[in-house]
């Protein structure tokens, strides 16, 4: 026989996700064999139930996990976006970046070409460039984007690189460096987010490797 102590009373406790009992057991643990004042933590969905045996009677108390800060840092999942595009038009123009599948970017509302939907709250945490034109004496500024519902072209400026100076020769790897990069490039789940370049030079053939991290918990 189980009696459950929580089932009729309201009470709710909880438990810590990275402090779980030790030997916490999964659902194909078998109660008959438990012994005389022995208590054990079960896995039961997304809940823990301890059950401690007196007598012939089983008692079940329920627990209740939940998240902490720290344990979320722990579930941000990277995608990696590889690009590629020939700048096409006169230096100094932004563009945005055919962030899903084109190899053609665009300076005007051409959605399908460079958005993507959120699917969850996400950051950027690494982005690179190579170009087959050098960059003497020149800069580039890159603008991440986004729009809510109702808006269809990204157009929120969420982060901007600012005016980067670069001196570098062709086909160099650029990969610009922000220590708060990730802090300052929320993009909010849900929402169309892209992602313009703006090179002070006709960067001609141009590849471009970028990281975004989604929250799995938001």
């Amino acid at each position: 026989m189980i009696i459950d102590l929580d089932k009729n009373t309201g009470i709710k406790r909880s438990l810590e996700l990275g402090k779980l009992p030790p030997k916490t057991l999964d659902t194909t643990f078998n109660k008959d064999l438990m012994v005389e004042g022995q208590s054990v933590y079960v896995k039961e969905q997304d809940s823990i139930a301890e059950y401690i045996k007196f007598g012939n009677t089983i008692y079940k108390r329920n627990y209740e996990v939940f998240r902490t800060h720290k344990d979320s840092q722990n579930n941000w999942h990277p995608q990696i976006f590889t690009i590629g595009f020939n700048y096409s038009t006169t230096a100094g123009n932004d563009v945005f970046l055919p962030l899903n599948g084109s190899l053609t970017e665009s300076t005007g509302a051409q959605n399908e070409f460079h958005s993507m939907i959120a699917p969850y709250n996400g950051r950027m945490s690494y982005f690179a460039f190579r170009s087959e034109e050098a960059f003497s004496s020149a800069n580039y500024v890159m603008k991440l984007l986004y729009s809510t519902d109702g808006t269809e072209l990204p157009g929120t400026v969420q982060f901007t690189t600012g005016t980067v100076s670069l001196n570098i020769a062709d086909d160099i790897t650029h990969i610009y460096k922000e220590k708060n990069l990730k802090e300052h490039t929320y993009i909010p789940k849900n929402s169309a987010f892209a992602v313009k370049f703006d090179p002070s030079v006709d960067v001609n053939d141009t590849i471009v490797t970028m990281i975004i991290e989604w929250d799995l918990n938001s």
